[in-house]
């Protein structure tokens, strides 16, 4: 976007020459000049600061470096140059540039003092805006137009705010996908019979998305209208057929790079603090939280906080994931472990002691994130082999009875003292995301924000040191396990034997581990292993191959420590450069997530080698 201070030195180089030159002559003592004669010879604008507020008139300090002739006399040929700094203080009305330009006042510049204004703005004339100011402005934005959201609580009626700030809404087709939601226009626009001022939501909208994404999509182009028409009216100078803003859709986190990522950041941010004021909201989700306590006839915030955060979405119009995050911000962190969804996966809440996470921190990860955890992190791996820690409901938790326990099916879960008490029994991991500069940004926002509709990618580490205590409980774990301690110790060399072996230890047989392989192929079961296959296998009559030794693990739901010791037996090794057994790392790390059939489809997806060909 266009630069106010080269806009600034190119338009009005002259006016500040002249007034330069008159303030150097008329203070020439003060500027250290006693003798002689004095007349400005060069000016160089060094930065232009302007003022936001919200008149149509906007005030702006240029701050020159003056070159300054210093001679004997007028007409004398031997002078000097000297230099000195001045602070032009000058305002003037954004019409497509500057109009009606006056200078009020020229001072010497004080070293050090740049942007003396309490509401700064960029170069680029975009309000200078730090997120502790977040929720002020916000309030500032209602009381100017919408002052009854700050008397109680309510949901905001975006056409009584577009109605309110003398704007018009009008909905139109944008675009043939839809990605554009919305417009603000700053200019007429004869030829489509558009005024300034005019919203123009896409009409399409309501069929595609829920009636809080439109509210959100209203309010966003009411904060263009009152934050960045300066910006606006700045740029148009130099492109003249500019008319208007668009709000494009976007999960993906900005970098903030330029003066449109900050606006658009400026808006997404600002727009669930103006339909969800702080001390309102604050007040209604501690009414609906204590009301729904009493029903439940339980003090456990745990069991209804999934319920509180849709309550109010619907309350103040907004989407689930903005309530969450609304709910974080303002200080309830029981939030944060609510409606999460990881690989596609619902995980069920949970809670932590408080303090205990970063904002940048989680215990939740994704199944392809598992495999290189386990590579990168030899404590981890080694927990997770001997079977300590079990990857359960998308976290690595201590294999304990308090922690841990399994349905009828084996299939493991978190117990209710687990999910109240991560902190003492699950891995931490940080998360990040990668900006389109390629920088790591780390954010609060990224850990809510994956639920399941959203397409942020993230990239999973572990954080040494933090999870020393869990480590240190696992080891004693694995001392005191005398089932696997007996599982190693008896188990047979051979690879037969020690399927049978497993097949015993897990308490099914033979027919019940074929069933827990069918899968459907198109609409049909199949059955990857008939009888007589696993029995030429437990009496050493045919050699597996890795494929059938990875499907037998995940039928018989193994520890991880018991899976590698049946590949080992097989006579195979993981190679983890190769991406299929690579990702057979996480298959004996979670063998009790999936069905293989689910781990055969996730393993399409990823674009490795199936197991098993079919669907």
């Amino acid at each position: 976007m266009a630069s106010f201070t080269k806009y600034v030195k190119n338009k009005f180089y002259n006016q500040l020459f002249d007034a330069s030159d008159k303030f150097v002559v008329m203070h020439r003592k003060e500027l250290g000049f006693y003798s002689g004669w004095v007349e400005t010879y060069d000016l160089e604008v060094k930065h232009v600061y302007a003022r936001n507020r919200s008149t149509e008139e906007l005030d702006f300090d240029a701050i020159v470096n003056c070159d300054i002739s210093l001679k004997t006399w007028r007409d004398s040929s031997d002078g000097e140059l000297r230099n000195r700094w001045l602070r032009i203080r000058c305002c003037g009305v954004l019409d497509a540039g500057i109009k009606g330009f006056r200078i009020k006042q020229v001072q010497q510049y004080e070293k050090g003092s740049n942007n003396e204004f309490k509401a700064p703005m960029s170069d680029e004339l975009v309000p200078l805006v730090w997120k502790k100011d977040l929720d002020e402005i916000a309030s500032s934005f209602l009381k100017n137009f919408y002052p009854q959201a700050l008397d109680f609580p309510q949901a905001i009626n975006p056409n009584l705010l577009v109605q309110e700030m003398g704007l018009k809404l009008e909905k139109r087709k944008l675009t043939d996908d839809t990605s554009i939601f919305g417009q603000i226009y700053f200019h007429d626009v004869s030829e489509k019979s558009i005024r300034a001022g005019t919203i123009l939501i896409d009409s399409e909208l309501e069929n595609i998305r829920y009636n809080g994404m439109i509210n959100n999509t209203i309010v966003h182009e009411c904060i263009h209208w009152s934050m960045h028409r300066k910006a606006f009216e700045l740029e148009k100078a130099s492109q003249r057929d500019l008319t208007y803003l668009s709000t494009v859709f976007s999960e993906t986190l900005k970098s903030k790079s330029s003066a449109t990522d900050w606006m658009e950041w400026q808006t997404e941010v600002l727009t669930p603090k103006i339909m969800m004021p702080k001390e309102m909201f604050k007040q209604e989700a501690q009414i609906i939280i204590k009301n729904l306590i009493e029903k439940s006839e339980s003090n456990d915030e745990l069991e209804i906080i999934e319920f509180a955060i849709d309550e109010l979405a619907a309350y103040f119009g907004v989407s689930r994931l903005s309530a969450k995050i609304r709910l974080v911000e303002l200080g309830l962190d029981i939030a944060i472990g609510a409606f999460n969804y990881i690989d596609g996966k619902y995980v069920p809440t949970y809670y932590w002691k408080q303090g205990f996470l970063e904002q940048n921190q989680t215990f939740s990860i994704g199944i392809m994130d598992v495999g290189l955890q386990l590579l990168a992190n030899p404590e981890l791996k080694q927990s997770t082999e001997n079977g300590t820690l079990l990857f359960v409901e998308n976290h690595f938790c201590l294999n304990d009875s308090k922690y841990v326990s399994f349905d009828i099916f084996g299939k493991p879960f978190l117990t209710h003292y687990a999910r109240h008490h991560m902190d003492e029994c699950c891995i931490v991991f940080n998360i990040s995301v990668k900006s389109q500069k390629g920088n790591q940004t780390f954010a609060l926002n990224l850990v809510l924000n994956r639920d399941a509709n959203s397409d942020i990618k993230h990239s999973i580490s572990y954080p040494k040191g933090k999870c020393d205590a869990v480590l240190d409980k696992a080891h004693l774990i694995f001392q005191n396990n005398n089932d696997i301690q007996k599982v190693l110790k008896e188990i047979p060399k051979d690879f037969g034997g020690a399927l049978e072996y497993l097949i015993n230890f897990r308490e099914i047989n033979n027919k019940k581990l074929i069933s827990e392989l069918e899968y459907y192929s198109e609409d049909d079961l199949v059955s990857p292993l008939s009888s007589e296959s696993l029995s030429r296998l437990i009496h050493n009559k045919s050699n597996p191959k890795l494929e059938t030794v990875m499907m037998l693990c995940i039928g018989l739901q193994l520890p991880m420590i018991l899976c590698l010791d049946l590949i080992k037996k097989a006579g195979f090794d993981l190679r983890y450069y190769i991406p299929e057994e690579m990702f057979y790392l996480t298959i004996v790390a979670c063998c009790g997530e999936y069905s293989l059939q689910g781990w055969n489809e996730l393993m399409i997806e990823k674009g490795c080698k199936p197991l098993i060909k079919g669907k």
